[in-house]
């Protein structure tokens, strides 16, 4: 082997070593990409469930504060007006 290699013999020996190096973690770009997709219907899914988490525990706050006070106003009218 000579001292200098050209272009497409250091192409195929990067290649080669990138073969032997990853040969099991190597996945097609098909599987690759649908990961991805799948992935970011993952991320959107898990933001419209926070969003809507939130929203459910904001609501029912503010339900159990209108609730207390109108106890607060019933028990309150029912001590003063006898």
């Amino acid at each position: 082997m000579s001292a200098e290699m050209t272009s497409d013999e250091i192409k195929d020996a990067v290649k080669d070593a990138l073969k032997e190096e990853l040969g099991e973690f190597n996945i097609s770009r098909e599987i690759h990409y649908e990961d991805h997709k799948f992935i970011g219907a993952l991320r959107e899914w898990m933001g419209e469930i926070k969003a809507t988490a939130v929203k459910t525990i904001v609501r029912g706050a503010i339900s159990i504060v209108f609730i207390l006070i109108f106890l607060g106003f019933v028990f309150w009218g029912k001590g003063h007006f006898k």
